[in-house]
């Protein structure tokens, strides 16, 4: 199975962005329908179903010799250039994206004015071609290695944030909607390389830390880039809760800008915590 890492990861990733895509159409409905309050009160049976299969489903003790041998990670593990940059590059990706996943909500409803049901469809753009994109780049990367599908990634990434700062109030919904699939595109095929190399890059023991570790950077990642969207909306003179004004619209398009300057960055992390030909060891 360790030859075919990149394809697992990139199923697994699949599966979490078909959960993504869905996300945004049923909270549109719900929304639209019977209130937020049902946004959090329809988790409830999800969580419950979840929680079962997982009891049933998963085997109740894995662990193998030395995998519990320690609390806290080996933080000689950052020794390696790979699983380093690795690590920073998956931060910076989350961070770039989740600016506009924070923001982008708030134009389409209170700058074009359109439904929550509608904003969801447009918003479903990214996560479903990151779904169908991220399969075959783990499987393609364990093939050729990772390090240019993660900075290709990363790179296309960029050029749809850059096409979401571009847009204003005579955008259309088709226009958006293609940034933002050019966004998932990007990520889709980012997410499985540059996840195979941060595994790669770990002993087998240092598995489960090294799983944390990405899951870490993935958290904080994305609560970083809420912080610096809202902050730097903010700062430049946006405000929410009402039909936006020129200056809403211009403090968004800043924002847009510093996200896609992280993804920039991030471009060098992507490339470095890669090996050209990783194979899935």
């Amino acid at each position: 199975m360790l030859g075919r890492r990149g394809l697992v990861l990139g199923i697994q990733s699949t599966a979490t962005y078909v959960g993504l895509t869905a996300g945004p159409v049923i909270g549109g409905v719900v929304l639209g329908t019977v209130g937020w309050r049902w946004i959090f009160l329809y988790n409830v049976p999800i969580t419950a179903i979840v929680l079962a299969l997982g009891w049933f489903l998963l085997p109740g003790d894995a662990t193998r010799e030395g995998a519990a041998r320690r609390l806290f990670p080996d933080l000689g593990m950052f020794r390696s250039r790979v699983f380093t940059m690795a690590v920073l590059a998956a931060l910076g990706n989350y961070v770039a994206l989740f600016v506009p996943t924070m923001l982008v909500p708030y134009f389409l409803e209170e700058a074009l004015r359109v439904s929550p049901e509608t904003a969801g469809l447009v918003l479903a753009a990214q996560p479903l071609v990151m779904a169908v994109v991220t399969s075959p780049s783990g499987r393609l990367s364990d093939r050729i290695g990772t390090r240019w599908l993660s900075a290709l990634g990363m790179a296309i990434m960029t050029v749809g944030i850059v096409g979401v700062s571009r847009t204003g109030s005579g955008t259309s919904l088709a226009a958006i909607a293609a940034w933002l699939a050019v966004m998932g595109l990007g990520t889709g095929i980012f997410i499985s390389p540059n996840s195979s190399a941060l595994m790669g890059a770990a002993g087998r023991g240092d598995q489960g830390v090294a799983s944390s570790m990405m899951a870490a950077a993935r958290t904080i990642g994305m609560m970083s880039g809420i912080a610096l969207g809202t902050t730097v909306y903010s700062l430049a003179g946006g405000r929410t809760g009402r039909e936006w004004v020129p200056s809403d619209l211009r403090a968004f398009q800043i924002a847009m800008l510093v996200a896609a300057c992280v993804g920039l960055l991030t471009i060098v992390p992507a490339a470095l915590g890669a090996s050209r030909h990783s194979r899935g060891r």
